[in-house]
């Protein structure tokens, strides 16, 4: 992709699982529109952010990438 950027956008039928997401893992509105983009899209999601670990998704750290 040579550092092309790609929007991601959800549907407003996602809404319901972002709020979901919300209510589910105590989660910020930014924490979980990436949880549910992620799970949407089967991305891998590369953070620091250890809210992440009361999810349903296993997250990386950038260090795991270059392992």
């Amino acid at each position: 992709m040579n550092g092309e950027v790609n929007l991601i956008s959800l549907i407003i039928s996602d809404q319901f699982k972002l709020l979901e997401n919300i209510r589910s893992y105590n989660l910020d509105f930014d924490d979980a529109y990436q949880l549910t983009v992620a799970n949407k899209f089967n991305f891998t999601l590369v953070s620091f952010d250890s809210d992440f670990d009361r999810s349903s998704i296993k997250r990386k750290v950038p260090s795991d990438l270059l392992k």
